[in-house]
């Protein structure tokens, strides 16, 4: 079933070749070494635990031949055995528990280096990592992959106890008697049989298991995000079955994982049961003084121990490919090279002159499909441009080169006459504010969220720059004021106070260069008087770009760049272009005029008495042009038209009243 966004684009994806099992345990020793100390006191207590297990049925074994070899057996001698063995078995029980103590201490010092790691490359990753990977699919690799290195851990040190088991196990067999132990060597062969099978085919099935997962926790949170959208289309059957076929891929993952552990499992008890069978016919077979009753029993018992080893490595083997693969996806992400980075000969950016220069400028997120070709421009210092064009055309790549989140494909950005790729990454974008479409807020208090800009500042100059821009009005009328707990993205605050918090934010940051990616294509036209009031602030002394839909939003620019195709086709002042009747005129005709606010410029000043006795006579009659399709506008509305009407100048009211009242 194809959905076009969906299953299918992961399961076109090729299979990734996975690392090899030393370059994956090398990487591990990155951590696990930090800890060598812990590490190695464990070894011991693992090396003392397996000894007390290899020596507990010789003990035994003794005193089997002790109480049947005689008539009357030595019990002083057999109480002996039995404190030996007792004392035995305590200290392995003490050794166990102190083992798991610290292996406890060392994977939960392993587990927060790995993932402080982690996020921090994921972190200082370019934002071409993050367009081509799903949040969900990043957020498991933080998770739950870093999570099973631990299991990993574990299973390592059970592993390495089971080895070492066996090999005691088979050196004690050889000092017993040579024929058990060649009984006990028919094991081999079929250890070797599933290493071999488990280290290529159950390695594949781990990785993609835990790749999947990946995905289905990737789609989950997609889905979840796009909630309202699915139901206000009616789709929530669609995307439930976009989760499906996940889901349906995962499981047959998990399935064959499942039947790799139902055939291990009978595989090895089949072959266990076998072998200590021959094991018990053999001695019965021997002449009675070739072999003791105690040897027979010791025989058995470290056949059966040289074959428990085998099991518990062939369980624990799947989970070793686990834990190798989720390293496997951890180590793509520690080994991701950032397409973007600073030069070792780097500088900090010099804001003595903040002019922008775009020399020859192209760039394309697909090779040999340009976004932006030969763009070359120079803004002025302290100068305001609009960047517009159709969707498409390039304004949003623009600004993203501008910030540095890429590198152009050709060509060079200067900030005066610095490269932006001769300057620190840091200090780059502590001068550069970016305002996105959709503005971004932490769950936590508005206070801190706006401090976020420069953590720095003081409360008093917070409250201040706030009451500057407008923003204390709202701030105020919330539940606790500034001290307002919101929710994730801000919700429950509208479009045009989460605009106004992130440009107080911006300001305390106080970068020259700012960056306006459509930030007011969402607002209503309340909303966005309020964001534009805040705007005017903003601007003052910054060299601006204003990537924009809306003719209030660059009406007060000082030029307009037109881009289309990718390609810089016009650049001047409004008239200047209007004049030209090019592209931008084509825009201006189309989208900006129609919008029906040219003329409404905000001229915030209080009016006089006579603009305020003759507002009646200002606004359209219900039945004129401007007010037909108005009839069910809201009273806010209505008077927030008023207002914009006594705040004009003479001249502007008299070009409105001949355009309406012709």
């Amino acid at each position: 079933m194809s959905h076009g966004r969906g299953p299918g684009r992961f399961m076109m994806e090729s299979a990734k070749k996975t690392r090899s099992t030393k370059q994956l345990l090398g990487r591990l020793w990155v951590y696990l070494g930090k800890f060598w100390p812990w590490v190695l006191f464990s070894g011991l207590l693992i090396l003392v635990s397996t000894l007390g297990q290899i020596i507990s049925p010789l003990i035994i074994s003794q005193g089997l031949d002790a109480a049947v070899a005689t008539a009357s057996p030595d019990i002083e001698f057999l109480t002996t055995l039995f404190v030996i063995f007792l004392a035995l078995s305590l200290f392995v029980w003490v050794a166990n528990a102190f083992n798991t103590f610290i292996l406890a201490r060392v994977k939960a010092n392993m587990l927060h280096d790995v993932r402080k790691d982690v996020f921090n490359h994921l972190v200082k990753a370019d934002m071409s990592y993050h367009k081509k990977e799903q949040s969900g699919n990043i957020t498991s690799r933080v998770t739950s992959d870093t999570d099973e290195l631990t299991t990993g851990l574990t299973v390592f040190t059970q592993v390495s106890s089971q080895l070492l088991l066996t090999v005691g196990t088979f050196i004690l067999l050889v000092m017993t008697t040579w024929i058990i132990a060649g009984i006990a060597l028919l094991a081999i062969p079929f250890a070797y049989f599933l290493a071999r099978f488990l280290g290529g085919y159950g390695r594949r099935i781990m990785y993609q298991t835990r790749k999947s997962y990946g995905e289905v926790s990737g789609q989950m949170a997609e889905s979840l995000a796009g909630v309202s959208i699915a139901k206000s289309f009616n789709r929530e059957e669609w995307a439930s079955s976009i989760l499906y076929d996940l889901n349906m891929k995962t499981y047959g993952y998990y399935k064959q994982l499942g039947a790799l552990f139902n055939f291990l499992f009978p595989a090895v008890s089949v072959v266990s049961m076998v072998l200590v069978s021959f094991t018990l016919i053999v001695g019965g077979w021997l002449p009675a003084n070739a072999i003791s009753f105690g040897e027979i029993y010791l025989g058995t018992i470290l056949v059966e121990r040289f074959l428990r080893p085998i099991l518990h490595l062939s369980m624990f083997y799947p989970q070793l490919q686990s834990s190798l693969a989720a390293m496997d996806r951890v180590t793509d992400v520690l080994e991701q090279v950032p397409n973007v980075k600073t030069k070792h000969d780097a500088t900090k950016i010099s804001l003595e002159d903040t002019s922008v220069k775009f020399d020859n400028v192209a760039y394309e997120y697909v090779k040999d499909t340009p976004v932006l070709e030969n763009v070359s421009f120079t803004v002025k210092q302290g100068e305001k441009i609009a960047i517009v064009g159709h969707t498409g055309a390039g304004k949003t790549t623009l600004a993203a080169l501008i910030t540095r989140f890429y590198d152009p494909t050709n060509g060079n950005i200067f900030i005066g006459n610095q490269n932006l790729k001769d300057v620190t990454l840091n200090s780059l974008q502590r001068s550069i504010g970016l305002i996105p479409q959709e503005p971004y807020l932490f769950a936590d208090t508005v206070l801190e969220n706006i401090r976020y800009g420069n953590p720095e500042i003081s409360d008093g100059e917070l409250y201040e720059l706030c009451k500057l821009i407008g923003a204390d009005d709202f701030i105020d009328a919330l539940p606790n004021g500034y001290d307002t707990v919101l929710q994730e993205s801000g919700k429950g605050l509208s479009s045009g106070q989460r605009q106004i918090i992130t440009i107080a934010r911006t300001m305390l940051a106080d970068p020259k260069i700012l960056v306006l990616d459509e930030a007011t294509s969402r607002l209503d036209a309340y909303s966005e008087s309020l964001v534009q009031l805040a705007q005017q602030a903003l601007f003052k002394g910054r060299t601006t770009f204003v990537i924009a839909h809306r003719l209030t939003t660059i009406r007060d620019v000082d030029r307009i760049a037109v881009f289309e195709k990718g390609i810089l086709v016009e650049l001047g002042t409004h008239e200047e272009l209007l004049a030209k009747d090019g592209v931008y005129s084509e825009l201006y005709y189309t989208y900006y005029r129609h919008q029906g606010i040219e003329e409404l410029k905000d001229v915030r000043k209080a009016p006089d008495s006579s603009v305020i006795s003759s507002s009646s006579s200002i606004m359209p009659e219900s039945g004129s042009p401007m007010m037909h399709g108005h009839a069910n506008m809201s009273t806010e509305d209505r008077t927030l038209m008023k207002e914009r009407f006594e705040n004009m100048s003479p001249e502007e009211r008299k070009k409105l009243r001949e355009k309406f009242h012709p």
